[in-house]
């Protein structure tokens, strides 16, 4: 997000550059390149409406909701193996003849802290650990999408249920916990997998959309001096020729002042 947000923001500035110059100021009032106020529109085009625009922001809120997501999921996937553990605990004091009890709450602890995580996972709208689905359009047709079909990783969606002390009372009650524990670790561990994928896929496409910003900001720039170059040498030309005419209409100006006084002078003469 932070690297569609300079992207967007670094054209934003070269827009304002080509249509400003340099520290504000308005351009001269002289003839500038085509190429340049070409650039200047491509520019204003993708920071508004363009499909790259477009991209880039998707970009964004798809890597956002996928970083929350496997944040929530790599803490779920620990509460699971915690739970696992107490479960396994708890069968271990009744093997031993003891009592599994004092294991129940803990457990049942454990798979609420494992909801609550996947209640706040969600990000933009969008929760993929509540079994929503994560749909990214590209473009305005919307003929280029990504879309992520969520996972109910809380307590009851991963098939977990709270204990009592009948459940932990035997080994007969305990075996199915543990089972439905291994299967709960199996699915989080490889939606977990999608998920990074996934990121790894967005992520690679926004630093590609990125460098192609990069790139046509590096053409504008280029494009910008030429134009900076080729102005400053008219202007220098206009100036040379200002002073160029200027001695010449002094002398002009001498001239005619020494005709008028000669004139003068013979007019007298001959009165």
């Amino acid at each position: 997000m932070q690297a569609y947000s300079s992207s967007r923001g670094r054209l934003a500035d070269r827009q304002a550059d080509l249509t400003e110059g340099p520290q504000g100021a308005t351009s001269p009032a002289l003839p500038t390149h085509n190429a340049v106020h070409s650039m200047q529109a491509v520019l204003a085009e993708f920071t508004k409406t363009s499909t790259l625009s477009r991209r880039l922001e998707e970009l964004g809120r798809g890597l956002t909701v996928l970083d929350a997501a496997i944040t929530a999921l790599d803490e779920i996937e620990r509460l699971v193996s915690q739970a696992r553990l107490v479960a396994y605990q708890a069968l271990i004091a009744v093997e031993r003849g003891d009592s599994g009890a004092s294991k129940v709450s803990p457990y049942n602890a454990l798979l609420a802290e494992l909801s609550t995580e996947a209640t706040d996972a969600g990000r933009r709208g969008v929760n993929l650990l509540q079994g929503q689905t994560l749909q990214l359009v590209f473009n305005e047709p919307g003929k280029s999408t990504f879309t992520l079909e969520g996972l109910c990783a809380d307590a009851e969606g991963l098939e977990l249920a709270d204990v009592t002390k009948a459940d932990f009372a035997t080994q007969a009650c305990i075996d199915p916990i543990i089972e439905t524990l291994d299967r709960a670790t199996v699915t989080v561990g490889m939606f977990g997998q999608k998920l990074r994928a996934s990121h790894a896929g967005l992520s690679l496409s926004q630093t590609f959309s990125d460098g192609l910003i990069d790139s046509l900001l590096a053409a504008s720039g280029q494009m910008a001096s030429v134009d900076t170059h080729d102005e400053a040498a008219r202007v220098q030309r206009l100036q040379v020729s200002q002073m160029r005419e200027k001695p010449a209409q002094t002398l002009m100006r001498e001239a005619e002042r020494g005709v008028l006084q000669f004139l003068k002078r013979a007019g007298g003469y001959y009165r």
